[in-house]
């Protein structure tokens, strides 16, 4: 015990430091009272060299020892640094979504907008409201399940605050450099006193020492520093072919409206004329055709005319109390496209002798109208209009066969271009139900040619102004 004593007492003196603690006088004192011998000096002078020099270097590898640590240290907080800003985005993004559940729908929505934003699908179409919410919806689950597969990975609760986060961290380094830098590591005596008390610590597993820095780093967080995965399914597309897109009826009559501008005499036509009837669907690509050709074939000319004949139809339609003009067939069809022709000449500043003579012959019927349904209709010359009668059989022989005839032949060509009745009597013309689909060779037609039909009905519309035409 005599030696532990004597360390004990070296080590009180070490620790006095400048009060005659220096290893040397330490030294002297223990060897002075011994020997004086030449031999003995000696010894003690080398003994004190190599434990100067041991110390030295014990504190030399302390110095190292520390800045190794420390660089660490800064390599090491880097890293946790980096887990730290993922787990509070982490924890941040899952106070935000128990308190809005639309959050992740926001977060997939902006994604989308940001993808889609400035390539403009038109969102007038129902496949493309759908294809966006779709898109949307999918990427909103793809985020969902992202975040709560961390969530689980991590077995987080309650939100830590930085300290607590870093806290082991500077624990581990704390209690590392103080352990680098322990009195039994810059010398001999503290060295040696540590082992003689048993105050030295049990030596530390190579795993212990892993699972200490593993917890110092949170090593069990670098998945969240891992790239998230969202797969090609999942993720918002980036092109789409338009050519699959269709159009239901009312889309494509809302496209026309909307790359027609208002001011484009084209756009009331081309909604109007636009066949709907042929199927259900069009693409983008059917419509854009259209809407060029409608600009493309637009007759200003042709479009007043329309404007114009549909309100005299109109007017027609509520003077005479019906409800729908005279089909081409009819006997009161040549009146009427007569008075028809004459209000669109007038109403273009057309004015001329044919339409002097149209306005006498549809004239001179309703005066003989009257005129049968009067009192008169046996004795017509007493009736106040007959004098009216006469005056306009007068101008329309006047004005000659050939004009009439030429009115005659226009009226003719009048009910062949009817969309509806000239279809009808096409089909009783044996050259034009040649052209016609189901045509049968075998059956019996009115007309040969398109030429004889023509030339019998304005025969037979002349004829009826014979007495007129020939009169004395």
């Amino acid at each position: 015990m005599a030696g532990k004593e004597i360390l004990s007492g070296l080590l009180t003196r070490q620790n006095q430091g400048s009060t005659g603690g220096t290893f040397k006088d330490i030294a002297a004192d223990f060897f002075s009272g011994s020997s004086n011998d030449n031999k003995r000096r000696r010894n003690v002078m080398i003994g004190t060299a190599l434990w100067g020099a041991k110390e030295s270097s014990m504190q030399n590898n302390v110095m190292k020892n520390l800045q190794e640590n420390e660089t660490q240290r800064t390599f090491e907080l880097a890293g946790l640094t980096q887990k730290w800003d993922k787990y509070n985005e982490l924890m941040t993004a899952d106070e935000a979504y128990k308190a809005d559940p639309f959050y992740f729908k926001d977060k997939a929505t902006a994604k989308y907008n940001t993808v889609w934003g400035e390539k403009g699908l038109n969102m007038n179409l129902d496949k493309n409201k759908e294809f966006r919410k779709q898109e949307i919806s999918d990427y909103e689950k793809a985020l969902i399940n992202l975040h709560e597969t961390k969530i689980k990975t991590g077995d987080f609760n309650a939100k830590m605050t930085k300290e607590q986060f870093f806290k082991p961290f500077e624990d581990y380094y704390r209690n590392k450099q103080e352990d680098t830098a322990a009195p039994k590591n810059i010398s001999i005596i503290h060295n040696v006193w540590d082992k003689i008390t048993g105050k030295r610590k049990a030596p530390v597993s190579e795993q212990e020492l892993i699972n200490q820095k593993n917890t110092a780093t949170r090593n069990s967080l670098n998945f969240l520093v891992s790239p998230d995965v969202v797969s090609r399914t999942e993720q918002i597309e980036r092109e789409r072919d338009t050519s699959t897109i269709t159009y239901t009826k009312e889309e494509a009559q809302r496209f026309i409206v909307d790359n027609l501008a208002p001011t484009d005499p084209a756009r009331g036509k081309a909604l109007r004329e636009f066949d709907f009837s042929s199927k259900t669907q069009w693409t983008e690509n059917d419509l854009t055709l259209y809407t060029v050709a409608a600009q493309t074939d637009f007759n200003a000319i042709l479009e007043t005319n329309r404007v114009v004949n549909d309100a005299f139809d109109k007017t027609w339609k509520k003077e005479n109390n019906v409800k729908e003009v005279p089909s081409s067939n009819s006997d009161e069809y040549l009146m009427y496209y007569l008075e028809k022709q004459n209000n669109l000449d007038i109403a273009n500043g057309s004015k001329s002798d044919e339409t002097q003579l149209r306005s006498n012959i549809f004239e001179l019927a309703e005066v003989e109208n009257q005129i049968d349904n009067s009192k008169y209709s046996n004795n017509p010359t007493e009736h106040p209009l007959y004098i009216v009668k006469k005056k306009l059989e007068s101008d329309i022989k006047l004005a000659g066969v050939d004009k009439l005839t030429f009115q005659m032949f226009n009226f003719v060509q009048a009910k062949l271009l009817d969309p509806v009745d000239g279809l009808i009597v096409k089909a009783d013309i044996r050259s034009e139900a040649k052209k016609m689909k189901g045509y049968d060779p075998e059956v019996s037609y009115t007309y040969e040619t398109l030429n004889q039909y023509i030339t019998e009905n304005v025969s037979d519309l002349i004829s009826g102004y014979d007495s007129i035409m020939n009169a004395e």
